[in-house]
């Protein structure tokens, strides 16, 4: 007799990624649609997006332009690879990107940015290996970082979070404190000549820390002297996130590397990019290498059609103006939150990018983020806070309609905390 079950389950049969196996979804956790600044959820209740899907949507959910380019896309070629060849949606992308960053030279497509960081490890001990030193194959990333969980990337990430268990390999990769020019430089007076690279996201996102100037200079002061790589990862910071479109721009030098995702496609496909600078592009062009990273979903049209079509909507919406005044906009309504809601004990960021810590909440405790949901808002879990990433497209009425939610949502908190 056969052992196997024909009982058809019963509930969601669904676990999304970070969440506990048996967590139970009630209908006001289930989204069914979205427009504009606002989720529809299966109960029938709304929510002011605060978070921009996963920092991702940056100009607002179906914006007409983006789904107008993929609808095409999808009507005209639906899939065409970027694999051993390339179609023309793939190179319009790439020029539209090298145009908007032009410190760099060449592009590489993917599909998440984690797997653009696993192409970014593969791109900086390729280098190595090509300018002869095939022993600098250990990478330097940051203590609360976030760089993906794919295993290249999950090696990178900063946070513990299971790579043990997982059996990540770790053993060529070193953590040290952001903003710690101390240990930075301690780690290459002992090790200099074995590292390929250092991975840095310009801004924590866990916690939104901004790595500070001194850090930076000696970031600068220690690839001259030892010629490693610097791997900027923009997947949260890119498309005009802290203000200009890379957050890096604001550095005193380059970075050889940067990877974007997240907003690249305004959140409408699974896509990713790596920007390769001068010094690892000639490398490669001299070697007439072939880097041995291809994804079947990297480069197609209906995602290159979107990268092309956000960055016409930041052109034509002008995102750097829009970034400056929802940045000051931002700081107006947290300094007044901070100053009147006693639960609140500090805020930081910069941009569109902002973190709230709460007094007397637990890093992993989600109970204030559904009191802010239940009171309309949508925001993002912050270690002892909230995180507030909005859209560009923020109004000064949506943005009070915003704060509004958090401090009735986070005194919801705070009073069933007490009861």
């Amino acid at each position: 007799m056969s052992t196997k079950s024909t009982a058809l389950p019963t509930g969601s049969v669904l676990i999304p990624g970070l969440s506990r196996v048996t967590e139970s979804r009630p209908p006001s956790a289930v989204a069914v649609a979205a427009k504009g600044l606002e989720v529809r959820f299966s109960d029938g209740s709304t929510c002011l997006d605060g978070a921009s899907g996963l920092w991702n949507v940056m100009f607002g959910h179906a914006n007409p332009r983006v789904n107008a380019a993929v609808t095409e896309a999808l009507e005209t070629a639906g899939y065409l690879k970027c694999f051993e060849t390339s179609n023309s949606y793939a190179e319009d992308a790439a020029r539209a990107l090298i145009a908007e960053c032009p410190a760099f030279r060449a592009v590489m497509f993917s599909t998440s940015g984690a797997s653009a960081n696993d192409l970014a490890l593969k791109l900086v001990r390729q280098y190595a290996h090509h300018t002869g030193r095939p022993e600098r194959n250990g990478v330097v990333a940051l203590n609360g970082s976030w760089h993906g969980l794919t295993f290249g990337a999950f090696s990178l990430t900063g946070e513990q979070l299971g790579q043990t268990m997982y059996g990540v390999d770790r053993r060529f990769v070193v953590h040290c404190q952001p903003n710690d020019a101390g240990q930075l430089s301690a780690l290459f007076e002992k090790n200099g000549d074995r590292i390929a690279a250092v991975f840095v996201e310009p801004v924590l996102g866990s916690g939104v820390i901004e790595l500070q100037q001194e850090f930076l200079d000696t970031l600068e002061q220690l690839r001259a002297r030892h010629e490693f790589l610097v791997v900027a990862d923009e997947v949260t910071t890119g498309f005009w996130r802290t203000g200009p479109f890379l957050a890096s721009s604001r550095w005193s030098f380059d970075p050889d590397v940067v990877i974007l995702s997240k907003a690249l496609t305004n959140g409408t496909c699974a896509a990713s990019a790596v920007l390769l600078g001068p010094r690892l592009h000639d490398v490669l062009q001299d070697a007439d290498a072939v880097v041995a990273h291809a994804e079947t979903q990297a480069g197609t049209p209906p995602s290159c059609a979107a990268i092309t079509a956000v960055l016409a909507e930041g052109a034509a919406l002008d995102a750097v103006q829009r970034a400056d005044d929802l940045s000051q906009a931002l700081v107006e309504h947290l300094t007044a939150l901070a100053k009147t809601h006693p639960a609140v004990a500090s805020f930081n960021g910069l941009g569109a990018m902002y973190a709230i810590e709460i007094h007397d909440l637990a890093a992993t405790d989600s109970s204030a983020l559904a009191a802010i949901r239940d009171c309309g808002a949508l925001v993002h879990k912050s270690p002892g806070g909230i995180q507030l990433m909005p859209s560009l497209l923020y109004t000064a009425d949506d943005l009070r309609r915003l704060f509004e939610s958090i401090s009735a949502g986070i005194t919801r908190w705070q009073s069933s905390a007490l009861s």
